[in-house]
């Protein structure tokens, strides 16, 4: 029987700027938390409104930028100042998350509870955009319906990986369950 540690707010608090920590402590793990987090941040963007994306990107390379552009503003008029800044950090957060479990994944050390975490960057990455998959799925009124244009729901993902990132901690060393 596994014994969990309670951690205490201060522990909490040390164990995510360690688990942050790590993913920037070279340069090549600085680069594939940005790369990483950017990817994910214009994802989420993009599938906002994935026909008008699909079809922007079908149409020429010279239309990529636009449709970057244009549903940007349209995330922005959508959810607010507050709804960029909760897909900024969510989308940082998962390059984080994917840099601890790339360095988890070359020690041989993996912890499943980050790989659990791996299906949510999609579920929450497109709760974060607004309409993403749930659209593609026939539930964009499910999206409509939420209070506070999806706010809340980018809020908890960014919850779950902050919980994600605490739990793991630092990657390269040994962790006590």
């Amino acid at each position: 029987m596994a014994y969990r540690i309670k951690l205490t707010p201060e522990a909490w608090k040390q164990a995510f700027i360690t688990g942050v920590k790590s993913s920037l402590s070279t340069k090549k793990r600085v680069a594939l938390t940005i790369s990483a987090g950017l990817f994910i941040f214009i994802l989420s963007i993009l599938l906002s409104n994935p026909q008008y994306s699909w079809q922007m990107m079908n149409s020429g390379t010279q239309y990529w930028s636009m449709a970057l552009y244009t549903r940007f503003f349209g995330v922005l008029d959508m959810s607010g100042i507050t709804g960029i800044f909760l897909t900024s950090i969510f989308s940082f957060m998962t390059g984080v998350t994917i840099t601890n479990t790339s360095i988890q994944l070359k020690m041989n050390s993996i912890s499943y509870d980050t790989l659990g975490a791996i299906p949510g960057i999609a579920a929450a990455g497109c709760a974060s955009c607004g309409v993403g998959v749930l659209s593609l799925l026939g539930l964009g009124a499910v999206m409509a319906s939420l209070p506070f244009n999806g706010n809340l729901l980018r809020f908890g993902a960014v919850l779950i990986l902050l919980a994600v990132i605490t739990n793991t901690g630092d990657p390269e060393t040994c962790k006590l369950k």
